[in-house]
């Protein structure tokens, strides 16, 4: 992890850059590719606090109207390349990474797979579903179907 490459990187994701007066037009195809470089320069290291930025990296929205019209397919790449990149990070971390990060963290991540909260979708109420379709011979409707609502 070389502090110098670190910089690099830093100057092309806005969430790493110290607030300035002037806002600097950096293309999403930069940003995108300085995500994934940050998560290749440390990678399997568990840094907490880059950990911490791509997160809210994966869940950030677009910053004005424009980026909104313009960018909407460039904005979810951008995503999708911050959730690589925190799974570059955390990459055989396994169970020292939630000991590393607090359970906002493991929470706020379930929100952005899942869409919900662990209280209303955990996996406990997924399983006495499994249970009680299975005692009774038929099928869930829930777990034949699709949730559109989230996407």
């Amino acid at each position: 992890m070389d502090l110098g490459v670190t910089r690099l990187i830093s100057m092309h994701i806005k969430a790493l850059m110290p607030p300035v007066e002037i806002e600097l037009e950096i293309p999403y195809n930069i940003q995108i590719a300085a995500l994934f470089s940050l998560g290749l320069v440390y990678v399997k290291s568990g840094n907490k606090h880059f950990s911490y930025v791509l997160l809210k990296e994966i869940g950030r929205l677009p910053g004005n109207d424009i980026d909104k019209d313009v960018h909407s397919l460039d904005r979810e790449a951008y995503s999708l390349t911050a959730g690589f990149a925190l799974g570059l990070i955390l990459l055989e971390k396994g169970k020292k990474s939630l000991t590393i990060m607090d359970s906002t963290f493991t929470d706020e991540l379930y929100h952005y797979m899942i869409g919900g909260h662990k209280e209303k979708f955990g996996i406990d109420a997924a399983n006495s579903n499994q249970m009680s379709a299975a005692g009774s011979g038929a099928t869930s409707s829930a777990q034949n179907q699709v949730n559109e609502s989230f996407f």
